[in-house]
């Protein structure tokens, strides 16, 4: 393939910092759609910005797990159907478990306040601002269960790996219980023995 085919836009920064890339085909591919749907250009251009807008939160997901973890964000690149959050490699599985959860937790974090209030109160008169929560709101914790399949490269194939290993560390944890006094007093005359 051509160097051109992979160019990315440098569309800004995250609020830490961190560069926003964005394929040259997404905007290629959003003008595309503006001139088919010109008649509905606005409503058009929210659901694009909307479906992008779904891409940057999960990866914010990411990127705010793996910056908490330690990792340091390169950054977040934006594609047409898909985007990355492009991160050094985590320290161990827990943590790469953990970071693989940030995104899909992102969704529902953003999607669960749309839905309660449409649920609790309905769709507004604005058909624009309609398009927005259908997108965040209903449309956004689909595709996140869907990436929950444990299937590479979807995250879940490593998210789920979370269970057995949160399990063993509570089970490790558990093993260790806290010594009682009469433990400890009794450690305590043992070394001063030794010391004699």
């Amino acid at each position: 393939m051509p160097r051109w085919f992979y160019a990315m836009l440098r569309c800004g920064r995250t609020r830490s910092g961190v560069p926003l890339l964005v394929h040259w085909s997404v905007p290629a591919i959003a003008l595309f759609l503006l001139g088919v749907e010109v008649r509905h250009i606005v409503q058009a251009a929210v659901a694009i910005v909307s479906y992008l807008a779904m891409l940057f939160i999960h990866e914010s997901g990411h990127q705010f797990v793996a910056q908490r973890r330690g990792c340091r964000v390169y950054a977040i690149e934006i594609y047409p159907i898909h985007a990355l959050c492009r991160h050094e490699a985590p320290g161990s599985a827990y943590d790469c478990a953990l970071i693989a959860w940030g995104g899909v937790v992102a969704q529902v974090i953003v999607a669960a306040p749309i839905v309660v209030g449409l649920k609790l109160f309905g769709y507004t008169p604005f058909g624009t601002l309609n398009i927005v929560f259908a997108i965040l709101g209903f449309f956004s914790p689909m595709i996140a269960l869907f990436n929950l399949l444990p299937i590479a490269p979807l995250d879940g194939k490593i998210a789920w790996t979370l269970v057995p290993l949160a399990w063993a560390r509570l089970r490790h944890r558990n093993t260790k219980r806290p010594r009682t006094a009469l433990e400890a007093f009794d450690d305590a005359l043992k070394n001063a023995r030794r010391g004699r």
